[in-house]
């Protein structure tokens, strides 16, 4: 298992033993558009949480 990974699980731990409800990894994009996000969106799925969408309005 890698650092990074391993910090990831213990902080999940945690927030199930503190009854916390949800852990927000950020955004993705569902539909990679490189190696770089097809990596991103990989390694955030890995943990088995539930994907939801995030609609978000900007002004100029």
């Amino acid at each position: 298992m890698y650092s990074q990974d391993l910090l990831k699980w213990s902080i999940i731990k945690w927030g199930i033993n503190n009854n916390m409800k949800y852990y927000n990894l950020s955004g993705i994009n569902p539909n990679p558009e490189s190696k770089k996000e097809e990596g991103i969106f990989r390694y955030k799925k890995k943990w088995g949480g539930k994907q939801y969408t995030l609609w978000r309005l900007f002004f100029k």
